[in-house]
Protein backbone atom coordinates (compact mmCIF):
# COMPACT_ATOMS: atom_id res chain seq x y z
CA UNK A 1 0.00 0.00 0.00
CA UNK A 2 1.41 3.40 -0.98
CA UNK A 3 1.39 6.30 1.46
CA UNK A 4 -1.32 8.07 -0.53
CA UNK A 5 -3.53 4.97 -0.48
CA UNK A 6 -2.96 4.66 3.26
CA UNK A 7 -3.86 8.31 3.80
CA UNK A 8 -7.09 7.97 1.83
CA UNK A 9 -8.10 4.77 3.63
CA UNK A 10 -7.54 6.37 7.04
CA UNK A 11 -9.52 9.41 5.92
CA UNK A 12 -12.41 7.19 4.82
CA UNK A 13 -12.30 5.16 8.04
CA UNK A 14 -12.48 8.27 10.20
CA UNK A 15 -15.30 9.81 8.16
CA UNK A 16 -17.33 6.61 8.45
CA UNK A 17 -16.75 6.21 12.18
CA UNK A 18 -16.83 9.79 13.46
CA UNK A 19 -20.20 10.77 12.01
CA UNK A 20 -21.69 13.16 9.49
CA UNK A 21 -20.74 16.29 11.43
CA UNK A 22 -17.03 15.54 11.10
CA UNK A 23 -14.96 16.74 8.16
CA UNK A 24 -11.60 15.08 7.53
CA UNK A 25 -9.18 16.74 5.12
CA UNK A 26 -5.54 16.28 4.18
CA UNK A 27 -3.23 18.79 5.80
CA UNK A 28 0.41 19.76 5.30
CA UNK A 29 2.15 21.47 8.22
CA UNK A 30 5.48 23.24 8.24
CA UNK A 31 7.31 21.92 11.28
CA UNK A 32 10.69 22.56 12.85
CA UNK A 33 13.62 23.22 10.47
CA UNK A 34 11.18 23.92 7.62
CA UNK A 35 10.27 20.25 7.28
CA UNK A 36 6.82 19.36 5.97
CA UNK A 37 4.61 16.81 7.73
CA UNK A 38 1.52 15.22 6.20
CA UNK A 39 -1.56 14.65 8.29
CA UNK A 40 -5.33 14.75 8.56
CA UNK A 41 -7.17 17.79 9.92
CA UNK A 42 -10.34 16.77 11.76
CA UNK A 43 -13.07 19.37 12.23
CA UNK A 44 -16.34 18.71 14.03
CA UNK A 45 -19.22 21.01 13.01
CA UNK A 46 -21.26 19.94 16.04
CA UNK A 47 -18.78 21.78 18.25
CA UNK A 48 -19.67 25.11 16.70
CA UNK A 49 -17.17 27.56 18.15
CA UNK A 50 -16.45 25.49 21.25
CA UNK A 51 -13.70 23.31 19.88
CA UNK A 52 -11.67 26.01 18.19
CA UNK A 53 -8.42 24.03 18.22
CA UNK A 54 -9.01 21.27 15.67
CA UNK A 55 -6.58 18.36 16.06
CA UNK A 56 -4.23 17.23 13.29
CA UNK A 57 -3.22 13.57 13.20
CA UNK A 58 0.19 13.11 11.56
CA UNK A 59 0.46 9.85 9.66
CA UNK A 60 4.16 9.28 8.94
CA UNK A 61 4.81 7.10 11.99
CA UNK A 62 1.57 5.17 11.46
CA UNK A 63 2.53 4.44 7.86
CA UNK A 64 5.90 3.16 9.09
CA UNK A 65 4.01 0.83 11.46
CA UNK A 66 2.02 -0.46 8.50
CA UNK A 67 5.18 -1.07 6.48
CA UNK A 68 6.65 -2.92 9.47
CA UNK A 69 3.77 -5.37 9.68
CA UNK A 70 1.00 -3.79 11.74
CA UNK A 71 -2.49 -4.31 10.36
CA UNK A 72 -4.45 -1.42 8.91
CA UNK A 73 -7.38 -2.17 11.21
CA UNK A 74 -5.19 -1.94 14.30
CA UNK A 75 -3.64 1.34 13.13
CA UNK A 76 -6.99 2.87 12.19
CA UNK A 77 -8.43 2.07 15.62
CA UNK A 78 -5.38 3.64 17.28
CA UNK A 79 -5.81 6.83 15.25
CA UNK A 80 -9.51 6.94 16.10
CA UNK A 81 -8.71 6.59 19.81
CA UNK A 82 -6.01 9.26 19.52
CA UNK A 83 -8.54 11.71 18.11
CA UNK A 84 -11.08 10.94 20.82
CA UNK A 85 -8.45 11.47 23.49
CA UNK A 86 -7.41 14.75 21.86
CA UNK A 87 -11.00 15.95 21.92
CA UNK A 88 -11.37 15.01 25.56
CA UNK A 89 -8.12 16.60 26.77
CA UNK A 90 -8.07 19.60 24.46
CA UNK A 91 -11.73 20.60 24.37
CA UNK A 92 -11.37 24.28 25.23
CA UNK A 93 -14.15 26.75 24.83
CA UNK A 94 -13.37 29.66 22.55
CA UNK A 95 -13.01 32.00 25.53
CA UNK A 96 -10.28 29.74 26.88
CA UNK A 97 -8.14 30.23 23.78
CA UNK A 98 -8.56 33.99 23.76
CA UNK A 99 -8.16 34.61 27.48
CA UNK A 100 -4.54 34.47 28.60
CA UNK A 101 -5.60 33.96 32.22
CA UNK A 102 -7.06 30.59 31.22
CA UNK A 103 -3.87 29.55 29.41
CA UNK A 104 -0.96 31.07 31.31
CA UNK A 105 -0.23 27.91 33.32
CA UNK A 106 0.08 25.91 30.08
CA UNK A 107 2.66 28.11 28.31
CA UNK A 108 6.02 26.36 27.79
CA UNK A 109 9.18 26.92 25.76
CA UNK A 110 11.40 24.88 23.45
CA UNK A 111 14.80 25.34 21.81
CA UNK A 112 15.20 25.28 18.03
CA UNK A 113 17.87 26.30 15.54
CA UNK A 114 17.68 29.99 14.68
CA UNK A 115 19.15 29.98 11.17
CA UNK A 116 17.20 26.92 10.01
CA UNK A 117 13.89 28.50 11.05
CA UNK A 118 14.20 32.09 9.83
CA UNK A 119 10.91 32.05 7.91
CA UNK A 120 9.03 30.64 10.89
CA UNK A 121 10.59 33.11 13.31
CA UNK A 122 9.22 36.03 11.29
CA UNK A 123 5.75 35.03 12.48
CA UNK A 124 6.31 33.97 16.09
CA UNK A 125 7.68 35.47 19.31
CA UNK A 126 11.16 34.18 20.13
CA UNK A 127 14.25 34.99 22.17
CA UNK A 128 17.72 34.43 20.66
CA UNK A 129 19.96 32.15 22.70
CA UNK A 130 23.45 31.97 21.18
CA UNK A 131 22.68 30.70 17.65
CA UNK A 132 19.45 29.06 18.83
CA UNK A 133 15.95 30.41 19.47
CA UNK A 134 13.62 30.01 22.43
CA UNK A 135 10.08 29.59 21.07
CA UNK A 136 6.79 29.23 22.89
CA UNK A 137 3.98 26.68 22.89
CA UNK A 138 0.70 26.16 24.67
CA UNK A 139 0.69 22.63 26.12
CA UNK A 140 -2.89 21.36 25.90
CA UNK A 141 -2.18 17.77 26.96
CA UNK A 142 0.78 16.24 28.76
CA UNK A 143 0.17 12.61 29.67
CA UNK A 144 1.97 9.29 29.28
CA UNK A 145 -0.18 8.61 26.22
CA UNK A 146 0.19 11.90 24.39
CA UNK A 147 1.59 15.40 24.34
CA UNK A 148 -0.41 17.97 22.41
CA UNK A 149 -0.25 21.71 21.97
CA UNK A 150 0.10 24.58 19.55
CA UNK A 151 2.86 26.98 18.61
CA UNK A 152 2.31 30.53 19.82
CA UNK A 153 2.35 33.16 17.05
CA UNK A 154 2.63 36.93 17.15
CA UNK A 155 -1.12 37.06 16.57
CA UNK A 156 -1.65 35.29 19.91
CA UNK A 157 0.31 37.99 21.74
CA UNK A 158 -1.82 40.63 20.03
CA UNK A 159 -4.95 38.73 21.01
CA UNK A 160 -3.85 38.30 24.62
CA UNK A 161 -2.40 41.80 24.92
CA UNK A 162 0.76 40.69 26.72
CA UNK A 163 4.45 41.51 26.12
CA UNK A 164 6.99 38.85 25.21
CA UNK A 165 8.86 39.12 28.51
CA UNK A 166 5.70 38.13 30.38
CA UNK A 167 5.26 35.17 28.04
CA UNK A 168 8.80 34.04 28.86
CA UNK A 169 8.20 34.41 32.59
CA UNK A 170 5.29 31.96 32.52
CA UNK A 171 6.97 29.64 30.02
CA UNK A 172 10.08 29.32 32.17
CA UNK A 173 8.13 28.55 35.33
CA UNK A 174 5.78 26.10 33.61
CA UNK A 175 8.41 24.21 31.61
CA UNK A 176 10.49 23.56 34.71
CA UNK A 177 7.35 22.40 36.54
CA UNK A 178 5.73 20.30 33.81
CA UNK A 179 8.94 18.83 32.40
CA UNK A 180 11.44 18.18 35.23
CA UNK A 181 15.00 17.69 34.04
CA UNK A 182 16.97 14.45 33.99
CA UNK A 183 20.77 14.49 34.17
CA UNK A 184 22.44 11.09 34.19
CA UNK A 185 25.17 9.10 32.50
CA UNK A 186 24.74 7.71 29.00
CA UNK A 187 25.00 4.19 30.41
CA UNK A 188 22.23 4.83 32.92
CA UNK A 189 20.05 6.31 30.18
CA UNK A 190 20.58 3.34 27.88
CA UNK A 191 19.93 0.88 30.69
CA UNK A 192 16.73 2.72 31.52
CA UNK A 193 15.54 2.70 27.90
CA UNK A 194 16.56 -0.89 27.08
CA UNK A 195 14.15 -3.38 28.62
CA UNK A 196 15.72 -6.50 27.12
CA UNK A 197 19.30 -6.10 28.32
CA UNK A 198 20.58 -9.17 30.17
CA UNK A 199 23.24 -7.10 31.95
CA UNK A 200 23.68 -3.38 32.60
CA UNK A 201 25.82 -1.44 30.15
CA UNK A 202 29.05 -0.07 31.57
CA UNK A 203 31.50 1.19 29.00
CA UNK A 204 32.86 4.35 30.67
CA UNK A 205 33.04 6.04 34.05
CA UNK A 206 29.63 7.23 35.17
CA UNK A 207 30.30 10.96 34.83
CA UNK A 208 32.40 11.10 31.65
CA UNK A 209 29.43 11.54 29.31
CA UNK A 210 26.08 12.77 30.62
CA UNK A 211 22.65 13.08 29.03
CA UNK A 212 20.56 16.16 29.79
CA UNK A 213 16.89 15.94 28.88
CA UNK A 214 13.51 16.09 30.60
CA UNK A 215 11.67 13.15 32.10
CA UNK A 216 9.39 12.94 29.07
CA UNK A 217 12.42 12.93 26.71
CA UNK A 218 10.52 15.31 24.41
CA UNK A 219 12.08 18.69 23.58
CA UNK A 220 14.48 18.13 26.45
CA UNK A 221 17.26 20.35 25.06
CA UNK A 222 15.40 23.26 26.64
CA UNK A 223 16.52 21.99 30.06
CA UNK A 224 19.77 23.89 29.50
CA UNK A 225 17.70 27.03 30.19
CA UNK A 226 16.56 25.89 33.64
CA UNK A 227 17.74 27.86 36.67
CA UNK A 228 21.44 27.26 37.43
CA UNK A 229 21.52 24.19 35.17
CA UNK A 230 24.98 24.91 33.76
CA UNK A 231 26.33 25.52 37.25
CA UNK A 232 24.82 22.24 38.47
CA UNK A 233 26.56 20.35 35.68
CA UNK A 234 29.85 22.09 36.45
CA UNK A 235 29.50 21.11 40.10
CA UNK A 236 29.16 17.46 39.07
CA UNK A 237 32.06 17.46 36.60
CA UNK A 238 34.39 19.90 38.39
CA UNK A 239 35.83 21.10 35.08
CA UNK A 240 34.90 22.88 31.85
CA UNK A 241 32.71 20.90 29.48
CA UNK A 242 31.20 20.72 26.01
CA UNK A 243 27.47 20.66 25.34
CA UNK A 244 26.77 18.44 22.33
CA UNK A 245 23.40 19.10 20.63
CA UNK A 246 22.29 15.52 20.10
CA UNK A 247 18.83 16.74 19.03
CA UNK A 248 16.04 19.06 20.16
CA UNK A 249 15.16 16.28 22.62
CA UNK A 250 18.42 15.86 24.50
CA UNK A 251 21.95 17.20 24.98
CA UNK A 252 25.16 15.30 25.69
CA UNK A 253 27.61 16.72 28.21
CA UNK A 254 31.30 15.87 27.65
CA UNK A 255 34.24 16.70 29.91
CA UNK A 256 36.73 19.07 28.28
CA UNK A 257 39.72 16.77 28.71
CA UNK A 258 37.90 13.97 26.83
CA UNK A 259 37.11 16.08 23.78
CA UNK A 260 38.72 15.09 20.46
CA UNK A 261 40.95 17.44 18.46
CA UNK A 262 39.62 20.85 17.44
CA UNK A 263 36.82 20.39 14.93
CA UNK A 264 36.34 16.74 15.79
CA UNK A 265 33.10 17.25 17.68
CA UNK A 266 31.59 19.38 14.92
CA UNK A 267 32.43 16.73 12.35
CA UNK A 268 30.84 14.07 14.54
CA UNK A 269 27.68 16.13 15.11
CA UNK A 270 27.32 16.87 11.39
CA UNK A 271 27.74 13.20 10.53
CA UNK A 272 25.15 12.09 13.08
CA UNK A 273 22.72 14.77 11.91
CA UNK A 274 23.04 13.55 8.33
CA UNK A 275 22.72 9.85 9.06
CA UNK A 276 20.75 9.37 12.28
CA UNK A 277 18.76 12.40 13.44
CA UNK A 278 15.44 13.23 11.80
CA UNK A 279 15.53 16.55 9.93
CA UNK A 280 12.82 17.94 12.19
CA UNK A 281 14.84 17.03 15.32
CA UNK A 282 18.19 18.66 14.40
CA UNK A 283 19.21 21.35 16.88
CA UNK A 284 22.68 22.45 15.76
CA UNK A 285 25.77 21.30 13.85
CA UNK A 286 28.43 22.25 16.39
CA UNK A 287 29.11 21.95 20.14
CA UNK A 288 28.97 24.63 22.83
CA UNK A 289 31.63 25.27 25.45
CA UNK A 290 31.04 26.10 29.10
CA UNK A 291 33.77 27.86 31.09
CA UNK A 292 33.38 27.09 34.79
CA UNK A 293 35.39 30.11 35.94
CA UNK A 294 33.63 32.64 33.73
CA UNK A 295 30.23 30.93 34.04
CA UNK A 296 29.66 31.41 30.31
CA UNK A 297 28.38 29.20 27.50
CA UNK A 298 29.51 29.97 23.95
CA UNK A 299 29.50 28.42 20.48
CA UNK A 300 32.58 26.23 19.99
Amino acid sequence: MTYKEFEMQVKTYLEENLGADVTVSTYTARKNNQTLCQGLLIEDASDGERFSASPVIYLDDFYSDLCNGSSFEEIAKTIYKLYRNAKQTGDFKLKDLTNFEELKEKIIYKLINLDMNKDLLDDIPYIPYLDLAIVFYCCIANTDEQTAGFLIHNSHLDLWGIPQNELYKYAHKNTCRLFPYSLQSVCATLNEMSENLTAPLSVMPEEDLLVLTNQSRIDGAACILYDNMLEKIAEVLQEDFYVIPSSIHELLILRKHLSPEEGGLSELITSVNQTTVLDTDILSSHPYYYDCNLHTLKCA
